[in-house]
């Protein structure tokens, strides 16, 4: 995928309000990539173009060379507020992203079946969403966007509404999913999180306050898998490097 100059612009009562601004950004398949940013950068706004939600006012997101003007079904995304549909059971809403896929029903269920064993809800396939934690609801809107086999998995903010034992138990398992098909598939991460960037991600874009602009393009020089060395001292050294470039760029007016 490739975000190439893209700016967004809003306008509202109060006249103009610019999101982002000329960002660029190239992502590799099998590739984990975070885009880190205060509130308000434009972060989510990048990521609903990338999924075809939205559209830039100026440059182009591509996908293989071609733009995005709609939803690709390559293209999942796992939403921040879990975005299940409270009237299905935790099987229908896995299911309601094969909707789409012309293939057998038995198939769509075996596909959900071995989604949900995968993320440890194969017991859960008959409750509602109104009868899970916060961190089972978020396991059943990862295995759904995963249902797809997409080429691309987006993640917006996906664990920050959690507490931090299941977020972090939910990271761990992200990384095991991505590390199977790792060769091809690549995540994208949107976090204000500091410390999750490094420990998730390959390549870390750090934004500017808004209007959002890409401020920075880090590697991450750290082994996987990443949580044998997520106290380390080298760990601490790239969350230092991160967070010493956010202040730097934290009083930036437009």
């Amino acid at each position: 995928m490739e975000v190439r100059n893209v700016s967004k612009t809003f306008t509202g009562d109060t006249g103009h309000v610019y999101a982002l601004r000329n960002v660029s950004m190239h992502f590799d398949a099998g590739e984990f990539v975070a885009i880190i940013g205060p509130s308000g950068c434009g972060k989510s706004t990048l990521l609903r173009m990338l999924a075809g939600l939205d559209q830039p006012s100026a440059g182009a997101v591509l996908f293989h060379g071609q733009f995005i003007p709609e939803p690709n079904p390559r293209i999942s995304m796992v939403f921040q507020n879990f975005a299940l549909l409270p009237w299905k059971t935790v099987k229908e809403n896995v299911l309601l992203a094969l909707r789409t896929q012309e293939m057998p029903e038995q198939h769509k269920e075996h596909i959900a079946n071995q989604l949900l064993t995968r993320v440890g809800l194969r017991n859960f396939e008959r409750h509602y969403p109104g009868e899970l934690s916060g961190g089972m609801k978020q396991r059943v809107g990862i295995a759904r966007a995963l249902s797809v086999n997409p080429e691309v998995l987006l993640l917006d903010e996906p664990f920050s509404a959690l507490d931090e034992i299941t977020a972090l138990d939910l990271r761990r398992q992200l990384l095991d999913l991505w590390q199977e098909k790792r060769v091809n598939d690549t995540y994208v991460l949107v976090t204000h999180l500091v410390e999750e960037a490094v420990l998730l991600a390959d390549t870390v874009y750090i934004m500017s306050p808004r209007p959002g602009q890409v401020i920075a393009k880090l590697k991450i020089d750290l082994p996987r898998p990443r949580f044998e060395h997520h106290r380390s001292k080298k760990f601490f050294q790239e969350v230092d490097r991160i967070q010493s470039i956010l202040q730097k760029h934290s009083n930036i007016t437009v």
